[in-house]
């Protein structure tokens, strides 16, 4: 059995880069020092798992394979990644480094609130900012358009933020979202859209930083959008998108 360690606290997960060894039995201890709206759940995709995390220590089981594991807190914005070697004795420093460079960006002054009004040191900001809290909830939040047997909306992003980060659709009513990301960094590729316990629903891409994305929603829910084994944006699926309440949507999804 082998052992890694992360803490989570209003700054994101630290270190956000381990190593561990191939085929081996592994418990991941995260030691959660301050748990925001953000950081509470993690998220690792490849293994279908999400875990709650709370004060105090919370152990994830796994026995690695092949690839390098990403996981990231359940928006996405705070991320980090396990590298699965052949055998840890060889590591170098130099191999340590190059996993620290290449490692997925974070943000977690974006996602929870950090930076400098929480006490954190300051971050990059994003498109919303170093405090998520004094963000609009209508830029957080949109509901879709409902016209006759179809809603829609447009989701549009820039540098690694979309925008909004949660889209509201009705249940029963055909959703066509269309993706405008050309102010985004690298937004091509497959995004993967997967229900609460991780099972795939469906996939679509983003082509030259466009993008369509239709489904008709049957029961109401929470889905998850990935890319590159990310959580980048989600759906919320309602009886009656035109009486949901965006501020208590955003008080539990969000900060």
């Amino acid at each position: 059995m082998q052992e890694v360690r992360i803490t989570a606290d209003a700054s994101g997960y630290n270190p956000n880069v381990l190593f561990v060894q191939k085929g081996v039995p592994t418990k991941l201890i995260v030691e959660g020092k301050t748990i925001t709206s953000c950081n509470n759940e993690i998220v690792i995709p490849s293994m279908n798992k999400r875990q709650k995390l709370s004060k105090g220590e919370t152990v994830i089981e796994f026995t690695p394979g092949n690839e390098d594991i990403n996981y990231s807190c359940w928006m996405g914005m705070i991320r980090g990644l396990i590298k699965v070697v052949d055998n840890l004795d060889t590591i170098s420093q130099s191999d340590i480094s190059a996993a620290q460079n290449a490692a997925p960006s974070s943000n977690a002054a974006g996602c929870c609130g950090g930076g400098a009004a929480s006490g954190t040191s300051a971050q990059e900001p994003t498109i919303y900012g170093t405090n998520i809290s004094q963000v609009p909830t209508e830029r957080l939040i949109k509901k879709a358009t409902v016209s006759g047997d179809i809603q829609s909306l447009t989701i549009k992003g820039v540098g690694a933020d979309f925008e909004p980060l949660m889209v509201v659709l009705n249940k029963g009513i055909n959703a066509k979202i269309d993706f405008d990301l050309s102010k985004m960094d690298s937004p091509d590729g497959e995004y993967t859209l997967l229900d609460v316990s991780y099972n795939k629903v469906t996939s679509f891409k983003i082509t030259n930083s466009k993008g369509e994305f239709e489904k008709l929603f049957q029961n109401p829910g929470t889905y998850l959008i990935l890319n590159k084994d990310q959580l980048v944006l989600f759906f919320q699926v309602v009886d009656d998108v035109n009486n949901a309440d965006l501020e208590q949507l955003r008080r539990e999804y969000i900060y």
